[in-house]
């Protein structure tokens, strides 16, 4: 395997594991009755959804550079031909 595409899957992994270990957290939140209590629980949404975010966020970076993702966005316009009028 190509050493830049594995590291690419190993960083694309980290990112996965830890978005994970985010939702686990949010969901640990809402079945211990944490949001309920207080502030506590609150807080602990809050970041949960931000750590998340920035990691999905990174994720999508990530599988973009390997290449595994399409390219977003506008396709790069193609220069006219050297003998056509737009060249002018």
């Amino acid at each position: 395997m190509n050493t830049l595409k594995a590291n690419w899957l190993a960083l694309g992994a980290i990112c996965i594991f830890f978005v994970l270990i985010c939702l686990a957290g949010l969901a640990s939140d809402f079945v211990t009755g944490l949001l309920r209590s207080g502030i506590d629980g609150i807080m602990l949404l809050a970041v949960c959804l931000l750590i998340a975010g920035v990691f999905a966020l990174m994720l999508l970076m990530v599988l973009h550079q390997a290449g595994l993702l399409p390219a977003l966005g506008k396709p790069a316009a193609k220069p006219p031909k050297p003998g056509s009028p737009a060249a002018s």
